[in-house]
C-alpha cells in the first residue's frame, strides 16, 4: 500500500494540501478536489482490520444521514486504488474545540 502524503491525488480528485488533525481511527487532511477547486477535508482510515473498518463505515454513514446547520456535510466515501478508505467532507475553519478550551476553559452546556 503506497504511504499517502501532502500532494498526493486521492482517486484523481482529491489532493491533499495539509494535515489538520490525527486521532486513534484516521488522519484528517485540508484537501481541493482539483475539478471544483472545492476545498474539502478528507479522513482516511489508518488501520484497515475489520473492527476499524466497520467502526469507520458505520461513522461515514450515520454522519452522512445529518441535515443541521451544525454538523458537516459529508461529500464523497471511497477506496483509493492502493486500498486505503477514505471520506471526504465540507472544509470547517476556525478555532478547535481544544483550542477554545485551552484558551477560554471549559463551556457552558448551551454553548
Amino acid at each position: 500500500m503506497k504511504q499517502l502524503s501532502i500532494g498526493s491525488v486521492i482517486d484523481g480528485r482529491y489532493r491533499l494540501d495539509a494535515q489538520v488533525g490525527a486521532g486513534g481511527m484516521g488522519i484528517v487532511y485540508r484537501a481541493t478536489h482539483m475539478m471544483l477547486k472545492r476545498p474539502a477535508a478528507l479522513k482516511r482510515l489508518l488501520s484497515p482490520d475489520d473492527a476499524s473498518l466497520r467502526r469507520f463505515e458505520r461513522e461515514v454513514q450515520v454522519t452522512s444521514q445529518l441535515s443541521h446547520p451544525h454538523t458537516v456535510t459529508v461529500y464523497d466515501y471511497g477506496r483509493t486504488g492502493d486500498g486505503e478508505f477514505y471520506y471526504v467532507m465540507e472544509l470547517l475553519t476556525g478555532v478547535s474545540l481544544k483550542e477554545l478550551v485551552h484558551r477560554e476553559g471549559r463551556q457552558p452546556p448551551a454553548r
